[in-house]
């Protein structure tokens, strides 16, 4: 089974940091590197792909990578998800996942910690794990 965690670069992040919020890009490049490898010690192959920014170029990357990894599994990070501004930015990758990848199984996480419990969600074969639906109810 394999994995690709999608999110943007950790970098971008410190841009306009905002004081109020915990979410920093140390947190965040710690996270994505901790669920990669929590996922290889599960069986699962994880990789990283990080977004430059909501680019064309940046969608033609990650069409190339979803060709070339053929993962079982894309996790879309929040950073892209829950900014309005990048709605149209989510949607594209989104249906580029669907159209490249389309046995891929979508999943999201919560916080920068839960990327890997969002792969292990959708992938009821990792480890063990029995999932939270069989493909019947999907």
């Amino acid at each position: 089974m394999k994995a690709l965690i999608v999110g943007l670069d950790p970098a971008l992040l410190d841009v306009a940091p905002d004081p109020n919020d915990d979410v920093t890009s140390k947190r965040v490049r710690a996270a994505m590197d901790d669920a990669v490898a929590s996922l290889e010690a599960a069986g699962i192959e994880g990789s990283l792909f990080l977004l430059a920014g909501p680019t064309e170029t940046t969608l033609i990357d990650l069409e190339a990578a979803l060709r070339q990894r053929q993962p079982d599994a894309v996790m879309i990070g929040a950073g892209v998800r829950l900014d309005p501004e990048l709605s149209w930015f989510f949607e594209r990758m989104v249906n580029l996942v669907v159209a490249v990848t389309p046995n891929a199984r979508l999943c999201f996480n919560e916080s920068p910690e839960a990327m890997a419990t969002a792969v292990r969600r959708v992938l009821p074969t990792a480890a063990g794990n029995a999932g939270h639906q069989s493909d019947e109810t999907l």
